[in-house]
């Protein structure tokens, strides 16, 4: 009894893998990706830096199966333009990464993102930036843009970046 309960809990945990993107909710989908895409940016060194100024500079890091992503942090007119840009970027099976994202912000982490993450491999999906307010360098305001592949641009709220799977 203990052992189709448990499998049958197992199923419905990994419905969504074999199901695919599309029988997620946009919210759904991204809570896997957020939690999926932040995992090369524990890695990176400049990004986790604690002062906003020392996150400025150049950084550059292979994915463990292909690609790589780069990290570029410049002084931009008044404050500061991070680049994030993922290019073929793969960790791990089936989530591939190619775009980016742009931070403007001034010193104190106040500014907004720009760009578009496509995701590919198990899931066929964008992630848009453009509407995300950043306040103290994280995600205070806006929403961000939800296109999973045949479907049109869904809008979710920013909270969902705090959501943890």
């Amino acid at each position: 009894m203990k052992k189709r309960f448990l499998s049958f809990i197992l199923c419905f945990a990994f419905l969504p893998v074999f199901l695919g993107a599309e029988s997620m909710s946009n919210e759904d989908f991204f809570v896997l990706f957020n939690n999926k895409i932040s995992e090369p940016s524990k890695k990176l060194v400049l990004i986790n830096k604690k002062s906003n100024i020392k996150k400025l500079g150049y950084e550059e890091m292979k994915g463990d199966i292909s690609g790589k992503v780069i990290y570029d942090g410049k002084i931009k007119g008044l404050g500061g333009h991070i680049s994030l840009k993922y290019e073929n970027y793969c960790d791990e099976e089936g989530w591939i990464f190619n775009g980016e994202i742009i931070t403007k912000a001034n010193i104190a982490g106040n500014g907004t993102f720009e760009g578009c993450i496509e995701v590919s491999g198990l899931y066929s999906a964008k992630i848009y930036y453009d509407n995300v307010k950043l306040a103290d360098s994280i995600p205070s305001e806006g929403t961000y843009g939800v296109e999973i592949k045949d479907s049109t641009r869904a809008e979710v709220p920013y909270t969902l970046y705090f959501e943890k799977l």
